[in-house]
């Protein structure tokens, strides 16, 4: 199970999402406008004051409207407001005023401008997203153009203007001139200039461009978050994981209470199979953050993953204890107890998760393996027929219907499924092992050895399947047809089949003692059904007899036949000695 967490995202999405990131709404000046405001007019006092004379001699026409302005300023909230300001600073300038005074009325201009146009980014970039949100940005790029107009070396603007330009549908090439401009201004800023750098990166289709622009903003500033976040992106889709795994490391160092940053970083160990180094820095991570639910339900999983089922069911527990709803944790719990055989249990807690979310694929697919657990054949049918017709192009479902058809003993109707499913994937080696199966069931041993080599010549090696080799081995072992057995390869798929088992599965046990039978090693045959009947836990005393009559064949120095047919209980007999056999 992996912990999802989506590192891939394609190029447009990555600039979408970078384009949301902190930085789009970091203050436009060091100063609020109330403060720049106040510093403005303390010194037009002090000019006033200075140069009157001199103001009178050049013409100060527009002064009344700079006041009102002013005035207006200290308390304008709403956009009519901010519209009339400029509208007065614009009056006051062309009714005339000195370069002090013109001065000022620029940057109040300017200012309220820029303010102006911060109220609409909270609405452009909400998410759900506003469906006026164009609007909105074409309301704020308006009034950010006309900003730099009256003051060209504005650095915030130009910020802004490339960002929301490089949103969904802007002005691409607007926003490149607009980042170059920002950069050449903040050439003496460090900070400013790897921020720059950074949203150049999140604009540009070039990756190796975007790559380098990242990188020129960590060197520059370090403790650039941003940058390392989008780069360990870039890295991890060029499938450069220890250099993506370096930044992120980075990142979760530099903001250590960061959840979203060991996430990523966790996230990232756990999709290539560093599982104890992921639960190493999740731990160390819950104990700033003991409160978090979701934490405990992701540490949970990695310890199942690890088979640290005692430390996964804890982690579950708590994080249900701070949530009793949390889907996640309501899944592994519910996985947990299943292999405890709690099955009531597990069913409670899923079918609590499909009240929560009804329909959850994942959670109607697990109470599908549970109830057939249960035996409960036809409860498991409808959750997998729910799953087939809304899924119909995942065939695991329709296979796991065959296979609850096969174990209600309705082999036709498991044939039937597999054969259409051979015919739409004549390569999916699974479905020729579940065909074998149910072949198998029908007496068509033959046809099951058929499927069953088909299925080995098919799969991936690195995903041995202990029970399709222990079903061969079992067929080449047993089957009552002389021409079909094989005890030398049989012996052989049985020995793999018990290793993938670590030899703790007493039906695979039985197939290694069989297949021992059938080339005269009795020895072996009684040492493995005698660990089969060592390990036997469980209540199906058909297998326990079975278990009970091999080895008393074995002791007697006869092989073991089986043969299923249609419609009836399987059953397994002793070969007749070589010396009781008929000389027909």
């Amino acid at each position: 199970m992996r912990v999802l967490i989506n590192l891939f995202q394609t190029q447009r999405s990555f600039r979408r999402a970078a384009i949301a990131l902190s930085f789009i709404c970091f203050a436009v000046f060091a100063m609020p406008p109330s403060a720049a405001l106040g510093h403005i007019q303390d010194d037009q006092k002090q000019d006033s004051a200075d140069s009157g004379k001199s103001q009178e001699a050049k013409g100060n026409d527009g002064q009344a409207d700079l006041d009102e302005a002013f005035e207006l300023k200290i308390n304008a909230t709403e956009p009519r407001d901010f519209d009339k300001i400029v509208g007065l600073c614009k009056s006051a300038i062309e009714k005339g005023l000195d370069d002090v005074n013109k001065a000022q009325a620029v940057e109040l201009m300017v200012s309220t401008l820029v303010q102006h146009a911060e109220q609409y980014l909270p609405r452009i970039v909400a998410q759900p997203r506003d469906r006026r949100w164009r609007i909105y940005r074409t309301e704020a790029l308006s009034r950010l153009e006309k900003a730099i107009e009256a003051k060209e070396n504005l650095l915030p603007a130009h910020i802004l203007i490339a960002q929301l330009n490089a949103l969904e549908g802007g002005n691409v090439e607007r926003a490149e001139l607009a980042i170059s401009k920002a950069i050449e201004l903040a050439s003496e800023d460090p900070q400013q200039l790897s921020q720059a750098l950074t949203i150049r990166a999140t604009i540009s289709d070039d990756e190796e461009r975007q790559i380098n622009d990242l990188s020129q903003a960590i060197k520059i500033d370090p403790a650039n978050t941003e940058a390392l976040a989008l780069r360990s992106e870039l890295f991890l889709r060029r499938e450069e994981i220890d250099k993506a795994l370096d930044d992120l490391s980075a990142w979760s160092r530099a903001e250590p209470d960061r959840a979203d940053a060991i996430l990523r970083l966790v996230g990232v160990l756990n999709a290539t199979n560093r599982n104890e180094e992921a639960l190493e820095k999740l731990s160390q991570f819950i104990e700033r953050a003991p409160e978090s639910t979701l934490l405990f339900s992701i540490r949970a999983r990695l310890n199942m993953e690890l088979k640290n089922n005692e430390a996964a069911l804890a982690d579950a527990e708590i994080s249900l204890q701070l949530n009793k709803d949390n889907p996640d944790a309501l899944m592994t719990r519910a996985i947990l107890l299943a292999d405890n055989k709690d099955s009531d249990g597990a069913l409670r807690d899923i079918n609590r998760l499909l009240q929560l979310s009804p329909g959850n694929p994942r959670g109607l697919w697990i109470r599908s393996l549970i109830l057939a657990s249960k035996k409960e054949y036809d409860s498991s049918l409808e959750d997998l027929q729910k799953l087939a017709r809304g899924f119909p192009d995942v065939i695991e479902y329709q296979m796991q219907m065959a296979a609850i058809y096969n174990a209600k003993e309705e082999p036709q109707t498991a044939l039937k499924i597999y054969d259409e499913l051979i015919e739409q994937n004549p390569d999916a080696w699974r479905v020729y092992r579940g065909r074998g199966d149910a072949r198998l069931s029908l007496g068509q041993h033959a046809e099951a050895i058929a499927d069953y080599e088909r299925a080995l010549e098919l799969h991936p090696q690195d995903e041995e399947d202990d029970g399709l080799l222990n079903n061969l081995a079992w067929v080449l072992s047993t089957s009552p047809v002389d021409k079909l057995r094989d005890g030398k390869r049989a012996v052989e798929l049985s020995i793999r089949s018990c290793e993938l088992t670590e030899y703790k599965m007493p039906h695979i046990l039985s197939t290694l003692a069989s297949s021992y039978a059938e080339i005269d090693d009795f020895e072996n045959a009684i040492k493995w059904i005698d660990k089969a009947l060592e390990l036997y836990e469980g209540d199906s005393e058909d297998l326990l007899d079975n278990l009970k009559r091999e080895k008393e064949a074995y002791t007697q120095g006869r092989k073991w036949r089986e043969l299923q047919e249609p419609g009836k209980k399987s059953v397994g007999y002793p070969a007749p000695l070589p010396s009781e056999k008929s000389d027909k």
